[in-house]
């Protein structure tokens, strides 16, 4: 498949209907997506038993996304879905009755064993073209230990659908999601719920340990009167559960660590079935239709760790062991450059699935992608094409050639496309000293005025030495890199800022977030990184700036005046005084500060994005004027025309403690905020974090999103996309 920009034509329901705050007028543009395919985790895949050809792709971040033409190509359809917990994806299924219903099991919770985040049902009656929100459940879609497992959906014969959550128990719908009533296991993690072809009265519901939650164990339970009463078949705790199509009889209960439980009575009896040594815990555990009696197991780790069985554990045969004759590359996708090796070679295998129409046909989600094999699992072909699911940090535009574009991400560090976005790769592949150390999450890329090739990059975290930071020079566009970190905090602290004061990028101040020895601060360097100093005294002691990237930027300067946003508040500094003071105390009090900007173009200017809205500073922080509309609450990201410093644009970001007044989207004015009006058609709302003006073309804007990757916006200023340069 060809590469090419994809446009996003189609508008974005954004939940108006709900809010009380009345929506802005909307600004006309088109959309154009940056081809950075796949990045993100897949942790469920769902072949369309009613559509050759149909699959859907489930994200821990990215959303739903539907092939047609069996993986090769996909697009994303989160239409609808308006909070960034709507994106975190963890089951969908298709609607026995009426094959254009879809209903998804959504929500987003790093760590869901200790918080509760909320998540929602979301129906689609046109498959998946546009969603809508159901009731609230507690779905939490992200982190361990629900990545791979749990959040689960199941249709009975009767139609009754019934959903296993992970905090909130067992729910049933006779509607086919619309409407959900209480069903049970409030105290429990529920992995999956199986309903009975054979009878809609009988369920079984398994549920798994917490390892920091001793009262919620784990177990296989069995109702036979549509829920009312329970009994208990198996005692350990179960990280996934399977039955067989052919054979309603035969169960798999996938034990973690304690192995696979085979039954062939429907639950009655269990044996374990006997693996190999290297086989110590799993994934996914699945019996193939089309494949009696075949049993795949994923097991974690790093490589196609991908084992089938035909005779119940007897033997086990690993069909791609051999990396390099099993795995397949686009030759237009990032991953090419470096086949076979870490992060490439599929990144920890979650999810497998089969089509049902072809039984070697055998489709797996891993870390970044899809992949697909044909021939029964002995090669495997990635599918990334069309796939949104990186975070991206940011998004820098070359001044000099504005198809030169550079990307920010987490997990996978810097990208850069000549080609004004339609290919992109790792620009330092050929750098063997240093290329591989950026394969990691870079934060913040400054490029010199003085010279386009020399660039200055922070490394946030270093996935290969964990929470590990680094700061990078290249003086070749990126191919070779330098690490040049003397005298800055390494070790458990992050580099959450980067900015410039000089052409050459020689005077450099740098962000660091501090560890348990050493507090947080902000760094200077005369020499282009080749030794660092703290620059001024003033800040507070302690971790100053957080450790991820919600508060990232949080250096600005006009080039005299420096801006800091620490966890205790906005600092600024004179640049010939070096001297830190707290600013807009007053102002501020009680929010949470998500993003400051300063430019050159209009010295004391600053403004500071919070969590309840958008503030402007015209004195250099002496004073703060609101200059946000209502409905503007979770500010995340501002862009100010250099030309014009009273035209910017703002993002607003929907995390999940957002109230249903906050409407986001992107606003832009002409008029220092006075008035706004909304981009139109926005893929993916909720979800922008960063926003980066195009230097060459003010009507272009490029968007970094918290999990759908990087976007391009096209604004005509009266309204006509189609004039747009």
């Amino acid at each position: 498949m060809k590469n090419t920009l994809l446009l996003a034509g189609a508008g974005l329901m954004c939940g108006l209907a709900v809010n009380a705050a009345a929506p802005a007028p909307e600004l006309p543009c088109r959309w154009e997506r940056l081809n950075l395919d796949g990045g993100g985790y897949i942790g469920r895949i769902v072949t369309d038993p009613n559509r050759a050809g149909r699959v859907y792709c489930l994200s821990d971040k990215g959303g739903i996304h539907r092939s047609d033409d069996g993986g090769k190509s996909w697009v994303m359809k989160n239409r609808g879905f308006f909070r960034e917990t709507h994106y975190g994806v963890s089951d969908l299924v298709i609607d026995p009755k009426n094959p254009d219903r879809l209903v998804a099991a959504v929500g987003n919770a790093p760590w869901a064993w200790k918080f509760w985040y909320p998540g929602a049902v979301m129906v689609s009656s046109d498959g998946g073209e546009s969603w809508k929100e159901r009731k609230i459940l507690g779905f939490p879609g992200e982190g361990e230990p629900g990545k791979g497992w749990g959040n689960r959906l199941n249709f009975a014969p009767d139609g009754t659908l019934y959903a296993a959550t992970f905090h909130q128990g067992l729910w049933k719908s006779p509607d086919a999601g619309d409407n959900w009533e209480f069903v049970g296991f409030g105290d429990k993690f529920l992995t999956n719920v199986l309903t009975d072809p054979d009878d809609a009265n009988r369920l079984l519901v398994s549920a798994r340990e917490l390892p920091l939650d001793s009262n919620r164990s784990g177990g296989l339970y069995e109702s036979r009167d549509g829920g009312k009463s329970w009994n208990r078949l198996l005692e350990q705790s179960v990280t996934s559960l399977d039955r067989a199509v052919y054979r309603a009889d035969w169960l798999l209960a996938n034990c973690g660590k304690e192995g696979i439980l085979f039954s062939e009575d429907r639950g009655r009896n269990w044996r374990a079935l006997p693996v190999r040594q290297e086989m110590t815990r799993f994934h996914q555990v699945k019996f193939q239709p089309g494949r009696k009696p075949r049993i795949w197991a994923t097991v974690p780790g790093e490589g196609a760790h991908l084992y089938y069985t035909d005779d119940f554990g007897k033997s086990w045969i690993q069909p791609a062991a051999d990396f390099k004759q099993a795995l397949r590359y686009p030759s237009d996708w990032y991953m090419a450059a470096r086949k076979w090796t870490r992060f490439s070679a599929l990144n920890g295998v979650y999810e497998i699935t089969f089509d049902p129409a072809d039984p070697d046909r055998i489709f797996v989600g891993d870390f970044f992608t899809v992949w697909r094999s044909d021939d029964g699992g002995r090669h495997f072909t990635a599918c990334p094409h069309g796939i949104n699911t990186l975070c991206v940090y940011q998004v820098v535009v070359d001044p000099v050639d504005a198809q030169t574009i550079y990307v920010n991400t987490a997990d996978l560090g810097l990208f850069k496309s000549t080609d004004g976005g339609r290919t992109f790769s790792w620009p330092f592949r050929d750098d063997k000293k240093t290329g591989d150390m950026l394969i990691n999450e870079t934060s913040r890329l400054l490029i010199a005025g003085s010279d386009h090739r020399k660039l200055a990059l922070t490394m946030t975290i270093d996935w290969q030495n964990p929470t590990v930071n680094g700061f990078y020079v290249s003086a070749d566009g990126g191919r070779h890199w330098q690490e040049k970190s003397s005298g800055i905090p390494r070790q458990d602290s992050f580099l959450t800022g980067l900015v410039s004061l000089s052409r050459d990028n020689s005077e450099l101040l740098a962000a660091c977030g501090g560890n348990a020895k050493t507090s947080g601060n902000v760094y200077y360097t005369r020499n282009g990184g080749g030794s660092w100093e703290v620059f001024a005294p003033g800040l507070p002691q302690g971790r100053l700036f957080g450790d991820n990237w919600s508060k990232m930027p949080n250096l600005a300067t006009d080039g005299v005046n420096i801006y800091t946003a620490t966890d205790q508040g906005i600092f600024h500094c004179d640049r010939r005084e070096r001297q830190w003071r707290r600013i807009g105390t007053d102002a501020f009090k009680g929010l949470a500060v998500r993003t400051i900007e300063a430019i050159p173009a209009a010295p004391d200017s600053l403004w500071v994005g919070t969590d309840n809205g958008l503030f402007v500073s015209r004195d250099a922080g002496k004073s703060f004027t609101r200059a946000s509309q209502p409905g503007m609450e979770m500010c995340q990201g501002i862009a100010v025309d250099p030309k014009n410093s009273s035209r910017w644009f703002v993002a607003v970001a929907a995390p999940w403690w957002t109230s249903h007044k906050n409407i986001p989207g992107i606003y832009l004015t002409v008029d220092g905020g006075v008035n706004y009006r909304r981009l139109s058609d926005m893929p993916g709302e909720g979800m922008a974090w960063r926003l980066t003006l195009d230097p060459h073309d003010g009507n272009r804007l490029y968007v970094g999103t918290n999990g759908i990757g990087a976007w391009r916006a096209v604004i005509a200023e009266n309204g006509s996309p189609d004039t747009a340069e």
